[in-house]
């Protein structure tokens, strides 16, 4: 059956999709129709090794070679890879801060311990992806698919975030405080004591399982049952407590 959560952005970033070349499209269509990655880069990263190892995918993928990019420890700063088949990639270690990669297929991948400080991964694929321990601070992941994500321990402060979706996913002991959590949908989502104080989650529904941590200094506050759904609510939030 079709979710009825759409894919809708607002005018400023329908405008940066068409300027990508991205089309707008609904999350009722097929996942093939929805996602259609490409090979274009727009700006290649600074760095020698990282160009070429994009270029040798890159190529590998153009001759329609099942192969995976492997991109552990590069420095792919300055690229511009908007759209592009990142599925199943290595980036662990990566160095991806400020790297455009909007609507991009990152489903599967490795991204474990990745900085990621200030990328633009808008309505990116992120299902499966494992995040964990990446250093994300102000990253943009508003209208990512981010469904069985793996982000224990992950540094993801003031991230963009809106309406992204969160179903079975884990972020357990990540720091989301200042994030914009507006609009996202949980299903089963573990925020075992993930940091949310300060966060903006007005509109937010789906089920979670807690305890959150609520504190504003290094001392934990955990909260959970009734308290933690009184918190959300509190925010113009409808969150329940999933069934573990």
């Amino acid at each position: 059956m079709s979710p009825s959560w759409m894919f809708a952005p607002d005018w400023g970033t329908r405008g940066r999709l068409r300027r990508e070349g991205r089309a707008l499209v609904t999350r009722t269509k097929p996942a093939e129709e929805r996602w259609a990655p490409r090979l274009e880069v727009t700006a290649w990263p600074f760095d020698d090794r990282a160009r070429r190892r994009l270029g040798e995918f890159r190529q590998a993928r153009l001759q329609h070679l099942d192969v995976s990019f492997s991109g552990a420890d590069l420095d792919l700063r300055g690229a511009h890879l908007c759209g592009f088949d990142f599925g199943g990639a290595l980036f662990n270690g990566s160095i991806l801060d400020g790297v455009h990669l909007l609507g991009a297929n990152l489903s599967g991948a490795a991204l474990g311990g990745a900085s990621l400080r200030n990328a633009d991964l808008t309505a990116c694929l992120l299902s499966k992806a494992d995040l964990s321990y990446c250093t994300g601070r102000g990253v943009v992941l508003a209208w990512a698919r981010l469904g069985r994500a793996e982000i224990y321990d992950a540094d993801l402060r003031e991230a963009d975030l809106l309406a992204a979706e969160f179903d079975g996913a884990v972020l357990t002991g990540s720091d989301l405080r200042g994030a914009r959590l507006q609009d996202v949908r949980f299903s089963r989502t573990s925020l075992k004591r993930t940091r949310l104080a300060e966060c903006l989650v007005a509109g937010a529904r789906g089920s979670v399982v807690g305890p959150i941590d609520v504190s504003k200094t290094d001392e934990p506050h955990l909260i959970d049952g009734q308290e933690l759904i009184g918190w959300f609510k509190e925010r113009k939030a409808q969150v329940t407590l999933a069934r573990t």
